[in-house]
Formats: C-alpha cells, sequence, structure tokens
C-alpha cells in the first residue's frame, strides 16, 4: 500500500473557499473512482485555521503517479493556485507481513 500525507497551506482565510471548489468540481469524487484507490480523505487539523490535510491510500505508486496525470488533478493544481501558498507532502509505502 502507498501512502500520501498532504497538508495544503491555504492562504488566511481561503481555507473554506478551497475545501468547497475541491468538492464542488468533482476532483474527490473522481480520485475515488480511480483504479487503485483506497482512500481519499480531505480534513480540518483543530489546531490550524489554515490547513487542509489530505490522506491519500493507493494499492501501488504507480497508481498514486497515474492519478497525478489526470485531467481533474489538472483542475486541483489551478484551484490550489487561486487559494494554497504551500504543500508539504509525505509518501510511505507499507507492506503487509
Amino acid at each position: 500500500m502507498f501512502f500520501a500525507k498532504v497538508i495544503y497551506k491555504c492562504k488566511p482565510g481561503a481555507r473554506d473557499a478551497y475545501c468547497k471548489e475541491v468538492f464542488a468540481t468533482g476532483v474527490v469524487d473522481a480520485t475515488r473512482k480511480e483504479k487503485g484507490n483506497v482512500d481519499y480523505t480531505y480534513s480540518l487539523p483543530v489546531d490550524s485555521e489554515n490547513d487542509v490535510l489530505l490522506l491519500e491510500v493507493w494499492e501501488s505508486a504507480e497508481d498514486w503517479e497515474n492519478h497525478k496525470g489526470t485531467p481533474h488533478v489538472k483542475d486541483l493544481q489551478a484551484i490550489k493556485a487561486k487559494f494554497v501558498l504551500g504543500t508539504v507532502a509525505d509518501t510511505f509505502t507499507l507492506s503487509k507481513t
């Protein structure tokens, strides 16, 4: 399994607008329907009024890489340009034992 933890650092006061637009444009629904997607969940950290946390779980790193080339990720990039100052991402690969 491949995991990505992404923190979007939104412009002050822009977090709600960012989230609303991400969901309204269908980015979330389209991603959840992709081959290899196990989970794609947005959360709002209680200790930061401008951050958005995204947890992605994929069957493989290859599935995640393919996801990054989809039209809805291009849409996400345009949304980020309007509302997000920066992004911090960590990725992990876990195997079953």
